[in-house]
């Protein structure tokens, strides 16, 4: 709160104005005061007026400002989807690239009992193509273990005791075996055994 040592506070002030503007009093004196008091009430306005003109003109320069603010948070927003499309988009590219191999790491991991069959199947045909018959007939069995429902097993192991061991009784078994699970899959399997 300002303190008034140097001259007259407001309420002082309008004090002295009404002891001054009197009847019987010197009119040119009171005019001079009216005019004094008129001149101070205009001051005062415009000095109102000037607040809150600059203070308008503070608010236009901060909602500038703001304004310019959104902007640029707009700009980064649109350059942030453009960078997440692209990267996305990469990483879609990317998935399409590695889904079969994927699919095919699926379908080992879904299977391992088939995948273990298989293994020893081919170890199995390439015993059977060097002439190794005994063990080309040991990894037949194994992979029969591991899948009894692959037919070309059963054909190579009747193969194998019908030309190589001379069993035609197991033989026998084995190609019943591959006629009975080959049927569904193919007539020309069925029909060869």
């Amino acid at each position: 709160m300002p303190l008034y040592l140097n001259e007259l506070a407001p309420w002082e002030r309008k004090n002295e104005y009404y002891r001054i503007i009197q009847l019987g009093k010197n009119v040119e004196e009171q005019t001079h005061t009216i005019n004094m008091q008129t001149k101070a009430m205009i001051a005062s306005q415009m000095a109102s007026v000037n607040a809150i003109i600059a203070s308008q003109e503070r608010i236009a320069e901060g909602i500038d400002a703001v304004s310019c603010g959104i902007g640029r948070v707009e700009q980064g927003i649109y350059e942030l989807k453009a960078t997440f499309e692209w990267g996305i988009s990469e990483v879609v590219w990317q998935i399409e690239q590695n889904r079969q191999v994927l699919k095919n790491i699926l379908e080992v991991l879904m299977a391992p009992l088939d995948t273990q069959a298989k293994e020893r199947r081919k170890r199995a045909e390439e015993a059977y193509a060097n002439g190794w018959f005994e063990d080309a007939e040991e990894e037949f069995l194994e992979s029969e273990k591991l899948n009894k429902f692959d037919f070309s097993i059963h054909i190579s192991l009747g193969m194998i005791y019908l030309f190589h061991k001379v069993d035609k009784q197991k033989a026998l078994s084995y190609f019943d075996k591959a006629i009975k699970y080959s049927q569904p899959k193919s007539a020309f399997h069925a029909s060869y055994a």
